[in-house]
């Protein structure tokens, strides 16, 4: 079983909903010892270099989901990955 101790959690909220949610999901994963680090894509985190922890074990990304689709910003973020 893989242990995952180290999570980069980021999200994308246009009305604020999903912001709620990922501050929920990362106070329930520190409550279980795990250590969040968590980001807002916006047009601004955009322009910077995406960088992902060398100790990072998982990725959590939350967006809402619009017309059965993801926002146009998440598939940008996705293309600047590593």
């Amino acid at each position: 079983m893989v242990k995952m101790n180290y999570i980069d959690l980021t999200y994308f909220s246009g009305t604020g909903g999903t912001e709620r949610i990922a501050y929920l999901v990362k106070e329930y994963l520190e409550e279980k010892n795990k250590t969040v680090e968590i980001h807002f894509i916006n047009a601004n985190y955009l322009k910077e270099r995406i960088t992902v922890n060398g100790n990072t074990d998982l990725i959590l990304l939350l967006y809402p989901v619009y017309a059965f689709d993801a926002p146009k910003i998440v598939y940008n973020w996705c293309k600047l990955l590593p």
